[in-house]
């Protein structure tokens, strides 16, 4: 196993209360060619052999990739326990096997920008027609401990100074004909179809809203800022600023992410929303110069201060009240510093065991 992820993993597993729990459990797992999704399941499999003795097993759905080629995957694409299917929860699919199962994270959707605004409508159903189509499959399961489903902070908008750090209350105001919308929208109503079949159906689902959400597992074409300007430093000794980079953001290395993630899927209350994240936010700016000497190497960074037409409706400042989350267990944030040149380490070294 890559050492960044292995040293990971053993992190998130030395703070998972109960572990034995999760033995002879069966999940289902949707997106897991994704970052938060390969991350999860690559992580599983590792707490499975360790801690489990082999007795938690998984169906990981992936749309359109070779999982032997993952960059993260790729370690467990061996693993007998894990069942990989390919179905794209952005069309029909039928996947009878969740009435069997006892947990369920849906993660599938289209996360960078560039990927969501090139596919709209399959963002749009992956988000709502996939979460709908889940949803009656479970409410007759009598296996069902919990059902996670993966939103995004994004349903804020671009909330006012006074309500930064935001809290899971806010009501956001976003532009429902924006290039983003297909994403905010479609993730705001998705939300809305978990808490009305919790209601009618009694389902026990809880909804986490990542906010950027950051470390290994990224791909070469992922438009999301932190990766973007890890590729950019690492291949080109270059950073490029596309707005001013005043905006300031909440940074989260993925490993505490996770652990807020399961923490929720657990010990979550039915029917709710949880912030996944960092409440420290810093801005474009200091993140370019924090990659920039995480690099052994000299970058250099440019603010070119034109922004594209889908950024310019990105909030000025976007990081989450973390109270309603460590009500449910300890909160770990790993400093931008160390969680950059983590990630940077395993993008670099990829093959590098532990």
């Amino acid at each position: 196993m890559n050492r960044i992820l292995a040293n990971d993993f053993l992190e998130i597993s030395k703070h998972i209360k109960n572990k034995d729990q999760f033995k002879n459990t069966k999940w289902v797992i949707t997106g897991s060619t994704g970052m938060i999704g390969s991350y999860l399941v690559s992580f599983l499999s590792w707490f499975n052999k360790e801690f489990l003795n082999h007795s938690l097993s998984i169906i990981a759905t992936y749309r359109n990739e070779l999982n032997a080629f993952h960059p993260i995957l790729k370690e467990i694409y061996s693993d007998k326990l894990i069942n990989f299917k390919k179905i794209d929860v952005g069309t029909e699919f039928d996947l009878p096997e969740l009435k069997f199962v006892d947990f369920v994270i849906h993660t599938a959707s289209n996360a960078a920008p560039q990927s969501y605004i090139s596919d709209p409508i399959g963002t749009i159903n992956a988000n709502i027609r996939a979460t709908e189509y889940i949803l009656d499959q479970l409410k007759d399961s009598v296996y069902l401990k919990s059902f996670l489903y993966i939103s995004s902070g994004e349903i804020y908008g671009n909330p006012s100074l006074e309500n930064v750090p935001t809290r899971e209350t806010y009501i956001g105001e976003t532009d429902h004909l924006s290039l983003r919308s297909c994403y905010v929208e479609s993730k705001k109503f998705a939300e809305t179809i978990c808490y009305n079949y919790y209601r009618t159906f009694n389902i026990p689902v809880t909804m986490v809203r990542p906010i950027h959400v950051y470390g290994p597992g990224f791909k070469e074409n992922d438009s999301r800022v932190w990766a973007d300007f890890i590729i950019k430093a690492t291949k080109e000794n270059h950073i490029e600023i596309l707005g001013d980079g005043t905006p300031r953001r909440g940074f989260c290395y993925i490993s505490d992410a996770i652990l807020q993630m399961i923490n929720v899927l657990v010990y979550g209350r039915p029917g709710e929303a949880y912030n996944i994240g960092n409440s420290h936010h810093i801005s474009i700016k200091d993140l370019a110069n924090v990659v920039a000497a995480s690099c052994s190497r000299s970058v250099s960074v440019y603010v070119k201060n034109e922004l594209p037409e889908y950024l310019k409706t990105s909030p000025q400042i976007s990081c989450p009240d973390m109270k309603k989350t460590s009500e449910l267990g300890k909160l770990f944030s790993t400093d931008i510093e160390v969680g950059i040149a983590r990630t940077i380490s395993w993008y670099q070294n990829p093959d590098e065991m532990m």
